[in-house]
């Protein structure tokens, strides 16, 4: 028996009495059965309503309706922490390429195997009936789940979205469990059709996020990839020798911070992650990585004082750099340990320090703007990282003459 607050029983009743009825699907009941912790997201179908209007009538008196997807007949509701996504029972006919190519349509009074049988994997199509108190599972998905294997609930269906390629990989990830022989022949026939070329890559990127930021051993699904000859997104992997590669891939269980650019950081060592994403961002701080960390490596090896840690921070977040550098050289976790204290008491460890002198200092020290002052702050910054700036202004004066006639 599965356990709802009392606001969201409410709710499953008031439905019930008004001739509809509740199935919990999805995610929700899929934890339930591997004991992880629960999500605060509930889907929930509704079956014996005839329209989305009077689906978002019946719901109206329960709080703000959030009308997402009319088209999909679904609509959100929040309940304090949760967030509830209510949907009509449909089918999906494939009507053209790509993850978006299907012909949508709901059908009340659809069976919930009939309903359930558009879902990917068995293990997402397990229901419950919050007033029976029963599970509904036409498709084996609870066997599927102690024995910890993924299957397609329809290999027909499955092949017609190629994003369940890597939805499959995330999920055998995420749980580690198997992929039957069947599923994973799907998988590979749809990748070397080209199936995948389709996808935009941020419906991937979506994908490769949960895979990263949910899985203890994300080198589980990067192995799958590789075993899979995953050649649309991942082709330069391929490549590497299986050696260094199973090397490789332990780095990303090594990051202890849930963290997506400590992720890209490493897969970008090998892969392009332009084709995953378009945030400027994202990608700036994962090239600052890339410029600095051997910098680092440098300093474990040659010795390292305050001024070098100070200065390295205004290139990189040194908490990320350090981190990133350690999943890739568990061997200088020790000396890395010692750098990131030291990073922590200078105050560097997450951002540089900020200039003690500005562009505003130096106009109310009588100096105009002029293209010297990019050179003088620079050259006052680098002082201030060393410990050698005057903190009297006409000491401070003097040394910004001698900057200027250099």
């Amino acid at each position: 028996m599965l356990h709802f607050p009392h606001k969201i029983k409410k709710i499953f009743h008031h439905l019930n009495q008004n001739n509809a009825k509740p199935i919990v699907v999805g995610g929700y009941i899929r934890d339930h059965f591997l004991h992880v912790k629960y999500s605060k997201d509930i889907d929930i179908e509704v079956f014996h309503i005839n329209s989305y209007e009077e689906l978002t009538s019946l719901l109206a008196p329960f709080g703000s309706l959030h009308l997402v997807g009319k088209s999909f007949g679904t609509c959100k509701l929040f309940i304090d922490e949760y967030e509830l996504d209510f949907t009509l029972p449909r089918k999906e006919n494939k009507t053209s390429k790509g993850h978006k190519g299907f012909k949508i349509k709901t059908d009340p009074y659809l069976s919930f195997e009939e309903a359930a049988s558009r879902r990917d994997f068995t293990i997402n199509a397990i229901g419950y009936d919050p007033i029976k108190k029963e599970f509904l599972d036409p498709f084996n998905g609870k066997k599927d789940i102690q024995n910890k294997v993924l299957k397609a609930v329809d290999p027909q269906k499955f092949t017609e979205d190629p994003l369940r390629v890597y939805r499959a990989v995330g999920f055998a990830s995420r749980f580690e469990f198997l992929l039957n022989e069947q599923l994973f022949t799907l998988c590979q026939t749809m990748i070397n059709r080209g199936d995948l070329t389709d996808l935009p890559k941020e419906r991937v990127y979506e994908e490769l996020k949960k895979m990263f930021l949910k899985s203890n051993k994300p080198s589980y699904g990067l192995e799958l990839l590789y075993t899979l000859e995953e050649h649309t997104f991942f082709n330069e992997i391929l490549s590497l020798k299986k050696e260094y590669f199973f090397k490789y891939i332990q780095s990303f269980d090594r990051i202890e911070h849930k963290d997506m650019v400590l992720y890209l950081a490493l897969l970008g060592l090998h892969v392009n992650i332009e084709r995953f994403t378009n945030e400027k961002e994202l990608l700036l701080q994962v090239k600052k990585i890339h410029d600095t960390y051997k910098t680092l490596i440098h300093l474990t090896e040659k010795g390292w004082n305050d001024f070098n840690l100070k200065l390295l921070a205004t290139r990189s977040k040194l908490s990320q750099l350090i981190e990133f550098t350690q999943a890739l050289f568990p061997h200088l976790t020790c000396k890395l340990q010692k750098i990131r204290q030291k990073a922590e008491e200078l105050g560097v460890l997450d951002q540089a320090l900020p200039p003690f002198v500005t562009g505003k200092k130096l106009i109310s020290l009588g100096l105009k703007p002029s293209k010297d002052f990019k050179k003088i702050l620079d050259t006052l910054y680098i002082k201030q990282l060393k410990n050698e700036l005057p903190d009297d202004d006409n000491k401070l004066l003097d040394l910004i003459r001698s900057i200027m006639i250099q």
